[in-house]
């Protein structure tokens, strides 16, 4: 969603969105590993001493001893709030060398606008090649945002280590010589931005994060490029965004792009392009170098056989510039929405009803989006309109039905049209099953079935039954305020011990499935 009118006039001069990121062992993936448009923020000099312990000097390469590394971000939702904004000054990988910057600056985010897409943040071609072990943040601020009124209660959450979060990945992470290692940051808002009241009445932050180190392998969620169009071939569907910006950030400010930074992007007869005019869709022959627009689609590597022989000099090739540099993927376009960002809007809303024979539907607007309550556009389709589910499998227009969840990128045009260029179509609350916070203390445990009672006020007679299957993530609190969140397993899922189970509840099981246990820390021996 974009931030709101109402938060951000009450934000003034600070700026909306968030910015998080951490790695696993290179060979790992899918582990855990805890830890609509604004102003740009005014600028925040650097505390005049930093009381964190020092940090080795940085890591310094020679020339041709540098990886890539790429960084994506998305979150999961939540509807505890209406705006999870976060502050992130930098990010460095730590090892037995040194450390190496990968990211600086003031990056704020608001969370919530990465639930159905990986923004891709950062790109650094020049990491040196070694052995990493951590990965360090340092985190300015986090304001929760509630409220739906002009002025939205904003609520400061506690920073543990003065916003200094170390991430501990199990084991350690390569960078190669010429090598790509691509971070797909997974901050779930539920668990990873979980924030719990304190005996003061205030709240604190409970670093949680998600990571999948990735290899040559496509990612397997959408992602949402912004930039400029160049060296455009209307008759291949090929041209290249440059001076990248995050999407989920609308500033459109010179300082903010990277103007050697391109991605290629193919696009085929199936993409679709859509005006931010109008929300009409278009045809590439509509679109021109110098185009502001944002690509939403899958990523894919460069093949070798996509080299030139430029290198061999035989033309001079004298109209290449030696500065830019060719990014190591490329992105496959679904749709593209032409103009600056902020043109198309985010709505989350339900489908009053199935879609008509125009393939048009009444989408009922959820509360908190600056529309009154019930609001009911009519949603109007074209032929380049994609659909996907949560997870990213293709759908169709068709699928769509009544009482669906629906979020949907559009413009409105006359009246109440609104003209959708993407939807994302999730059918699981009416396939029976439903996610589940439960707040408790284990009861009993069976290892042989994997699964323990779980005593709770969350639920009707003040028992829950809880599985714990084999690929579920289970994290423990630190003993102490500033130490580490650890990854645990089911024989620390003792009688006695405080838990939050995240889980998934479905009509045809006794058990709630669990996606997510956090343990509170064992008491000292």
């Amino acid at each position: 969603m974009n931030i709101p009118y109402r938060v951000r006039r009450a934000l003034g001069a600070s700026v909306l969105v968030l910015f998080i990121a951490g790695l696993v062992a290179c060979g790992g993936g899918g582990s855990s590993t805890p830890a609509a448009t604004s102003p740009p923020p005014a600028a925040t000099p650097p505390p005049a001493s930093d009381p964190t312990p020092e940090v080795p000097p940085p890591v310094v390469a020679p020339t041709g001893t540098t990886g890539t590394v790429g960084i994506f971000m998305t979150d999961g939702p939540t509807d505890d709030y209406d705006g999870v904004l976060i502050t992130v000054l930098s990010i460095l990988l730590l090892g037995e060398d040194g450390q190496e910057e990968i990211w600086s600056g003031e990056e704020t985010f608001d969370l919530l606008d990465l639930e159905h897409y990986a923004d891709l943040f950062a790109i650094n071609d020049e990491v040196p090649v070694g052995t990493y072990d951590k990965i360090r943040l340092r985190v300015k601020d986090v304001t929760l945002v509630r409220g739906e009124d002009d002025d939205p209660e904003l609520i400061p959450v506690k920073l543990p280590a003065n916003g200094k979060i170390d991430l501990n990945p199990r084991g350690t992470f390569e960078v190669e010589a010429d090598g790509l290692l691509l971070l797909k940051i997974d901050i779930d808002a539920k668990r990873s931005i979980h924030v719990v009241e304190t005996g003061k009445g205030g709240f604190r932050f409970r670093p949680v994060v998600f990571v999948d180190v990735l290899g040559i392998a496509e990612l397997d969620k959408l992602i949402r490029v912004h930039g400029v169009v160049r060296d455009l071939e209307r008759d291949d569907g090929d041209f290249e965004l440059c001076e990248l910006d995050i999407v989920v950030d609308p500033r459109i400010d010179d300082d903010d792009f990277d103007e050697e930074q391109c991605v290629d992007v193919e696009a085929d007869e199936d993409t679709g392009f859509f005006s931010g005019q109008d929300g009409t869709e278009i045809t590439i022959d509509q679109l021109s170098d110098g185009d502001e627009a944002t690509v939403i689609g899958f990523l894919g590597f460069q093949r070798d056989d996509d080299e030139d022989d430029d290198d061999e000099g035989d033309d001079g090739d004298e109209g290449e510039d030696e500065d830019d540099k060719e990014s190591p993927f490329f992105i496959h376009a679904e749709v593209v929405e032409v103009g600056p960002l902020g043109s198309f809007l985010m709505l989350t809303g339900t489908a009053k009803d199935s879609v008509d024979e125009n393939n048009d539907f009444p989408m009922v607007v959820d509360p908190g989006q600056g529309y009154e309550e019930g609001y009911t556009p009519t949603v109007e389709t074209s032929d380049g309109t994609k659909v996907f589910s949560p997870e990213n499998e293709p759908l169709t227009v068709a699928d769509i039905e009544v009482d669906d969840r629906v979020t949907a990128d559009g413009v409105f045009g006359t009246g109440d049209i609104y003209r959708s260029s993407l939807i994302i179509l999730d059918k699981s609350e009416k396939e029976g099953e439903k996610e589940v916070i439960y707040d408790g203390l284990i009861a009993d445990t069976d290892d042989n079935s994997r699964t323990f009672q779980l005593t709770t006020d969350d639920v009707e007679g003040g028992t829950a039954c809880i599985f714990v299957p084999e690929d579920a993530d289970i994290i423990i609190e630190p003993a102490e305020d500033d130490g580490p969140y650890t990854e645990g397993d089911f024989a620390d899922i003792t009688v006695g011990r405080g838990a939050t189970v995240f889980g998934i509840a479905s009509e045809d099981k006794g058990c709630i499935e669990a996606t997510t246990i956090i343990l509170e820390a064992a008491e000292p021996k």
